[in-house]
């Protein structure tokens, strides 16, 4: 996560984002174990790259 003028508005749409997804998807697991979560690898900005999961739809 790098800093800037639209952080706030960034973290807030990726909040309202994850809590729509949780309500509607169950069975969040990482698909490779320890290999699934990936860090940014640079001095501009910092957090994961990637992570690998899989889920399942509620329905």
């Amino acid at each position: 996560i790098h800093m800037c003028v639209g952080n706030q508005l960034a973290r807030a749409e990726l909040r309202l984002a994850f809590q729509t997804l949780t309500r509607r998807l169950t069975g969040f697991r990482t698909t490779r174990g320890s290999d699934s979560l990936h860090w940014m690898d640079n001095y501009t900005a910092y957090g994961p790259d990637r992570m690998l999961m899989t889920f399942e739809v509620q329905g």
